[in-house]
């Protein structure tokens, strides 16, 4: 590879060989890149499910907890 310096850019050059395994590493990073942000994507999904399960959990626990409130209230004017 050979590389030329002006002022505003830089020229490479590359032989046929040079230019193939640039072009495959680039191809490569490139599929590297897509595969992360289709993990990203489906952590993300996975962590928003999480997040709604949470939330549907805790407002049944908290639902749970205003039932026993009630019973207990209940139970109290009956003693």
């Amino acid at each position: 590879m050979k590389i030329y310096h002006s002022k505003e850019k830089v020229i490479k050059l590359y032989s046929k060989e040079e230019y193939r395994k640039e072009q495959e590493e680039l191809k490569e990073l490139k599929n590297e890149i897509k595969n992360l942000r289709l993990r990203n994507l489906n952590l993300s999904k996975d962590l928003s499910q999480s997040c709604i399960s949470e939330i549907e959990n805790l407002q049944k626990i908290n639902a749970l907890e205003n039932e026993n409130y009630k019973l207990k209230q209940g139970a109290k004017q009956c003693s």
